[in-house]
């Protein structure tokens, strides 16, 4: 079986994204083409690389070719098919670009990594000069550093292993696409050709791969039936003549998505015509709550963490014994590794038996219960050091008590050890929660309790979601590509589904983005990052989700409306800090509020929508 298309996800799969935008680079240079860095030149045989087109947008062209008009973006998910060293590897991550060393695939005699090579150029072999992928390499030796043994493992015994975890995120990427061409589509300069370069096979994005194929020009999945050698001859053919067909005009512009970008194009229209007054307020909101015209707001649950920061990390209270407890009064499965770990020990303790919660399980869930307590009436009486933007605790604090009650009402009622964890302040386990069911997520609290006064007060009919998982939405995938009733595929999950009274929708989305690590260290609110991924793919999994098919027709549904509220860090360029939230409005959500504006502006929008 060809190892050509083994990955790794995560941090190392953005290594194998880097290396792939570097095996272009070089495959463009072998063909005549050179990168202008400064992005001014327009000669045929010049290319751009990470360009933003137009100039006053955010969306990067990975490859973009100002001459002929044409863009490629370059995107690659972990392969399900992995490697990892049998001796030393414990981990399912593999870094095989610091790990493995061996024989050149295609001459089998060059020697790689050659370390005389900075970068990626150390893949490239001095004996032949062909690009090798580590995964392919004869002869592999594992170079990884043990520390225990103080020596490198040194061992030759591979294995390949299979991983989901990374293809399945495939449908986020396609959302984050999506709006990115979108982006390209509905701008003054909407004459690029736009294509994709996919260093995946089709399978690995189970059932999203044929999106990117209906809304791009072109698709390439590079994997998929090139089954020779990365950087062989034949391997470089079949992706050359990819590109060179693009820039050839051999690809005409896909007639699919037109109805949709006209109307997103009409869209940023209408709003770019508003854009300024709508502008002024948020800024004039976060002038208000933040104290400066900045896209910031302060998360709740970093109000949370503050105080539980002061407290240390209380280890009376274990968490997944609590959840182990909770999940066996009401028979649920247990299947996490740390939740296996507690059930041996809560049987040794004494908590279950048979399976069975037993009165001194009861009793500990009790405990944790007044543990939790004792965490609210810290909160109430908390007088430490505050941040200066903290609204909740400085001015809200009665709402984060009503967070902090309604979290332990639906923990008990849902079986869930949100509320544990809480009580065991440990605030680098509630940050870095892996589990869907129990993520610390207090703005999606927060919403719901102004959604509850909003229904107590006629404002809204009602609303389902939040605390209690997605609501699922269909798209028009599911008609487009005759999805049977039976499958959930192309099905996608917003936090909040609301009727207003005159029988309208509102979804909302809940985002929360602010990097945790610089916080905890310096008490400095940050964008983590995730927040440029987290505009587009908002942007994508509205359009998705705001079209209907029917008769062979894309018909935009007029009913349904869709916001974001938003919290943390949201700052895009320092010459234009609202880029970002700008962008998302135009290309199709309907309004964005701040989390410290739910009960005034977000209100009024839903008093606004309800009576018209």
């Amino acid at each position: 079986m060809s190892t050509a298309s083994l990955q790794t996800g995560g941090s190392i799969g953005a290594r194998r994204g880097k290396f792939y935008e570097f095996y272009l680079k070089n495959l463009l240079k072998e063909k005549g083409f050179f990168l202008d860095s400064s992005n001014s030149k327009t000669e045929d045989n010049i290319y751009y690389f990470t360009y933003r087109i137009p100039d006053e947008e955010i969306t990067e062209i990975d490859f973009h070719f100002p001459h002929k008009k044409v863009g490629f973006w370059v995107t690659n998910l972990g392969l399900t098919q992995k490697i990892r060293c049998q001796k030393c590897s414990a981990s399912q991550k593999y870094n095989e670009f610091l790990n493995i060393s061996g024989t050149c695939p295609h001459c089998k005699k060059g020697k790689l990594p050659d370390l005389k090579k900075e970068g990626y150029s150390c893949w490239i072999c001095n004996n032949c000069n062909r690009i090798c992928d580590p995964f392919d390499l004869e002869e592999k030796i594992c170079g990884r550093y043990m520390p225990k043994a103080k020596q490198k493992c040194n061992s030759s015994n591979f294995e390949t292993y299979a991983d989901t975890s990374a293809s399945s995120q495939a449908h986020k990427q396609v959302y984050y696409r999506t709006g990115e061409l979108l982006e390209v589509k509905t701008s003054e300069k909407h004459d690029t050709l736009c294509s994709e370069i996919i260093f995946n096979k089709k399978n690995e994005w189970r059932v999203w791969g044929q999106v990117l194929e209906i809304f791009f020009d072109s698709t390439l999945f590079v994997f998929e039936n090139n089954p020779e050698k990365f950087g062989s001859d034949v391997f470089d053919k079949n992706v050359w003549k990819f590109i060179n067909d693009n820039l050839s005009g051999n690809y005409p512009s896909n007639p699919f998505p037109k109805s949709i970008i006209a109307h997103v194009s009409e869209t940023r229209t209408k709003k770019n015509k508003n854009l300024g007054v709508w502008l002024k307020e948020i800024e004039k909101g976060r002038k208000k709550y933040w104290g400066e015209k900045t896209p910031f707001a302060f998360p709740i649950r970093y109000s949370i963490f503050t105080v539980l920061k002061s407290l240390g990390k209380q280890n009376n209270v274990d968490p997944y014994e609590i959840g182990v407890l909770q999940y066996s009064s009401m028979g649920k499965p247990i299947t996490s590794s740390k939740m296996k770990q507690a059930q041996k020990r809560c049987e040794q303790n004494g908590y279950i038996k048979n399976g069975n919660l037993t009165s001194a399980g009861k009793q500990q869930i009790e405990f944790a219960k007044q543990e939790y307590q004792k965490i609210i009436n810290i909160v109430k009486n908390y007088s430490g050091k505050i941040h200066p933007n903290d609204l909740w605790l400085r001015r809200k604090r009665d709402l984060i008590i009503s967070v902090l009650e309604k979290l332990l009402k639906l923990s008990i009622k849902n079986g869930w050890y949100k509320f544990a964890m809480v009580a065991a302040a440990d605030v680098k386990e509630l940050d870095a929660t892996p589990f869907i069911n129990t993520q610390f997520e207090p703005l999606e609290t927060l919403t719901s309790i102004f959604l509850d006064d909003f229904k107590k007060n006629g404002i809204i009919q009602e609303y389902e979601g939040l605390e209690s998982g997605d609501v699922f939405e269909e798209t028009f995938l599911r008609e487009l590509f005759s999805v049977g009733q039976s499958s959930t595929a192309y099905i996608i999950g917003d936090d909040a589904k609301i009727k207003l009274p005159n029988g309208k929708i509102v979804y909302v989305q809940d985002k929360s983005n602010t990097s945790f690590k610089k916080w905890f260290e310096t008490g400095e609110i940050y964008g983590s990052g995730i927040s440029y991924k987290d505009f587009k793919r908002m942007i994508g999994h509205n359009v998705l989700a705001s079209f209907k098919y029917k008769n062979n027709e894309l018909i935009y549904d007029q009913n349904r409306y869709y916001v974001g509220i938003i919290d943390g860090g949201w700052a895009s360029t320092r010459n234009d800090l609202f880029r970002m939230i700008k962008s998302m409005y135009t290309l199709g959500v309907d309004e964005i509020f701040f989390a410290d504006e739910i009960d005034t502006k977000f209100k009024e929008y839903l008093i606004d929508i309800g009576q018209n």
